[in-house]
């Protein structure tokens, strides 16, 4: 057993401090990514996770205070063949789940974004994992660009989110005004499972569920016309359309979903379910 040291930083309130770690574990492990639960007292106040890589390098840290319950809901895949050509491991091992949560808030919000990232072969791996990932559900304008080339090319992009080792600029739209408790979530399960094709297709089934779950709430507000529900109303509506209940979290998830993505659908009128409160999210 050999103990190596890790730094860490708790992702609430910031307070650093070296830990012991067994090396072993990362050895015996087949993941690209090993998840350490680090427990309230160790380091401060606060319980999170610490993502490590095979190097013994710390590559995220995320909490996981918030807890939701997803969709118990089937839905029905026409790409998934697609999503297991990609090479799903090396998706894991190259990023991190912080960085997965911030796309995924971009693509629930219909932004333009590009991530900054320095490997031209990768970068063309990670566009067509998360545009398949989006396939059949919600439209992604995702670019993974070279630091050097969006240096040549920034005065155009002004209009685009900038996701850059961690750091999200040009937020114009305030989509990351709110902590990303449900993206961070997601992320989570996607490098939990520890086979990689499996997160992947998790991970493709629950951007589709909040799609078609999100779209019914669409299509029935445009049809009768009613812009103020309640969490209770929705619930009704979702049970009847798809037969399942939902965490009454979800549906405040769902009206964020509503409000961004499918706003010009919605005739730029905004969507208000009861007990939407904005320190939420």
């Amino acid at each position: 057993m050999a103990i190596k040291k890790l730094f860490v930083r708790c992702p609430v309130c910031n307070k650093q401090k070296h830990i012991d770690f067994d090396n072993s574990i990362i050895l015996n492990s087949g993941k690209s990514l090993i998840p350490i639960e680090i427990p309230k007292k160790l380091i401060c106040e606060d319980a999170f996770m610490v993502y490590v890589d095979k190097n013994c390098v710390v590559r995220d840290c995320v909490s996981f205070d918030f807890t939701v319950e997803l969709p118990d809901m089937e839905v029905t895949d026409n790409q998934q063949s697609s999503l297991l050509e990609i090479d799903s491991d090396k998706i894991r091992l190259n990023l991190y789940p912080t960085l997965v949560a911030q796309i995924l808030r971009c693509m629930f919000n219909k932004a333009r974004f590009i991530v900054i990232f320095n490997t031209p072969i990768l970068n063309r791996l990670y566009e067509r994992f998360f545009r398949l990932l989006s396939e059949d559900s919600f439209s992604i304008d995702i670019t993974f660009m070279q630091s050097r080339k969006f240096k040549l090319q920034k005065n155009e992009l002004k209009d685009r989110i900038i996701l850059y080792r961690g750091k999200i600029l040009n937020d114009n739209k305030k989509i990351f005004r709110y902590p990303l408790n449900f993206e961070e979530l997601l992320a989570k399960n996607f490098f939990l499972e520890s086979n990689a094709k499996t997160s992947s297709i998790m991970l493709k089934n629950e951007v589709l569920k909040a799609y078609l779950l999100s779209s019914t709430i669409v299509d029935f507000i445009l049809k009768s016309n009613i812009y103020r529900l309640t969490s209770v109303s929705v619930d009704e509506l979702i049970y009847k359309e798809h037969g399942i209940h939902l965490d009454f979290k979800y549906i405040r998830f769902l009206n964020m979903i509503i409000n961004n993505y499918f706003i010009s659908r919605l005739r730029n009128k905004k969507v208000k379910i009861s007990n939407y409160f904005s320190d939420f999210l």
